[in-house]
């Protein structure tokens, strides 16, 4: 079995350059081993992958996502 979870992350649409240099930067939570965090040219988004985990743990159906917006440097 294959999850897969896309995440849109808004952005200003005038800033071509900034656009074409927005490569994502996946850095782990040091404190929790089921979070992580992605790091952008706009901000920082935090995942959690807990309630996902206890769902597969559980033999229960996946909860929708939930991501954070940490810091929103898009102005």
């Amino acid at each position: 079995m294959v999850i897969i979870d896309s995440v849109l992350l808004p952005f200003p649409s005038e800033d071509v350059e900034a656009l074409e240099n927005n490569a994502p930067r996946f850095v782990l939570d040091p404190l929790h081993n089921d979070s992580f965090y992605v790091q952008h040219s706009f901000g920082c988004d935090a995942i959690s992958l807990k309630s996902w985990l206890t769902a597969l743990r559980d033999d229960k159906d996946l909860p929708q996502s939930d991501v954070v917006r940490v810091v929103d440097s898009a102005g």
